[in-house]
């Protein structure tokens, strides 16, 4: 059980680290989930997202406190970086711009 635990959090930290090099290759804000039940990716989310400039990457279940708290902290540097360039209110708008899309 130690062995798969240590296994997965190598894993874990390889995803962070290829994921932030591709993030900042490609000039998109990159933010990791751990429920995807909490975000329906759908083609009006997706599309929305693009437009906003960030991706989301689902990391399943964090269960080591380290790449927990490293996963807090890309994602406290990614909600900064979008609200300077889209506003203190951009999650209400993107959320309103989805909402809207999925009516269409």
């Amino acid at each position: 059980m130690m062995i798969y635990k240590i296994l997965c959090s190598i894993i874990i930290c390889f995803v962070l680290t290829t994921a932030n090099a591709q993030s900042s290759k490609s000039k998109r804000v990159l933010i990791y989930t751990c429920d995807k039940s909490n975000v329906k990716q759908d083609s009006c989310y997706l599309k929305t997202q693009q437009a906003y400039g960030f991706v989301t990457r689902d990391l399943g279940c964090i269960k080591s406190k380290k790449i927990e708290k490293r996963f807090n902290k890309n994602n406290k540097k990614a909600e900064r970086e979008l609200e300077q360039i889209h506003g203190e209110e951009w999650k209400k708008k993107f959320n309103e711009e989805v909402k809207a899309c999925r009516k269409e």
